[in-house]
């Protein structure tokens, strides 16, 4: 059993309240792309697991989260979220993408993404989005409780 991230009830705060997050994830010639995603408060902070959303018409994202799953998400706005908390959050670690989410996953997501996005529009042919969850890696907290502004807590966690 591997040590997962365990982060503080503040931090909790920043992953349930932010309604976008940055999420970086590798190209397949070394670089990096950053592109705006919803998180909408996925996250299990007892199974140190974090996860956003994204529609299924994004293929090239999906394609090279799966060939290289090495991602990391930044809870860094709070302008259109729940939380007044002002730390900036980092999460780093290893992603698992779900290509054909079943309905009963949709439905169960729906009423979490209407507190973030609004009503969701159902579709003939389904909901376009999936979810991609951080299991293993490490979390870095900036200016929360605990640190000073300025300073950085790392907690790491080992791979699975």
């Amino acid at each position: 059993m591997s040590d997962l991230v365990k982060w503080p009830a503040d931090v909790d705060e920043v992953i349930q309240g932010d309604l976008t997050a940055a999420a970086a994830y590798c190209t397949p010639a070394g670089g990096t792309v950053v592109m705006a995603v919803a998180p909408c408060g996925i996250g299990q902070r007892e199974a140190g697991v974090l996860g956003f959303t994204t529609s299924l018409g994004f293929g090239k994202k999906l394609d090279r989260i799966i060939r290289d799953p090495h991602v990391a998400l930044a809870y860094h706005a709070r302008e259109h979220g729940f939380s007044a908390n002002p730390a900036f959050v980092l999460a780093q670690g290893t992603a698992s993408v779900d290509l054909t989410p079943s309905r009963d996953r949709l439905e169960a997501l729906i009423p979490q993404a209407e507190r973030y996005l609004g009503k969701v529009m159902r579709a003939r042919y389904g909901i376009g989005c999936c979810t991609s969850t951080t299991r293993s890696g490490s979390l870095w907290i900036s200016s929360c409780s605990g640190s000073p502004p300025g300073q950085t807590s790392a907690l790491p966690v080992r791979d699975r």
